[in-house]
């Protein structure tokens, strides 16, 4: 007889959220690219719906981030402005952010900051 096993996979992507007062908190946990954006830009949305003044993204249990992922990081990034900050990130993925210019955006000089987000390594 077939011994029949039965194999469990972690979704490709998902996300914690948590809100206290005008602040919301997403977890990114997984591969963030073309397959999985919609799970990301929906949870994204609903902190824009629930009236969030500031927004906190945490990427240091995003695996893997491609150009889908970088185009979600830019438009939260134009969404939320000062209010965005993006923490934590692996080495692969904060290099991919720091190659496409957005790490300059999140980390500017003086006479830009009032438009700026953040970025912190969350070491």
């Amino acid at each position: 007889m077939a011994e029949h096993r039965r194999l469990t996979r972690r979704p490709p992507l998902s996300a914690r959220v948590a809100s206290e007062g005008g602040q919301v908190d997403v977890a990114l946990l997984g591969e963030l690219d073309v397959a999985t954006l919609p799970v990301a830009e929906r949870v994204l949305a609903e902190a824009q719906v629930r009236g969030a003044r500031r927004l906190v993204l945490d990427l240091s249990g995003v695996t893997f981030l491609d150009l889908s992922g970088l185009r979600l990081l830019f438009s939260a990034h134009d969404r939320w402005g000062p209010a965005l900050e993006v923490v934590g990130g692996r080495e692969e993925v904060t290099q991919v952010v720091a190659f496409s210019g957005l790490l300059s955006r999140l980390s500017p000089d003086e006479p830009h900051r009032e438009r700026a987000g953040r970025f912190s390594r969350g070491d």
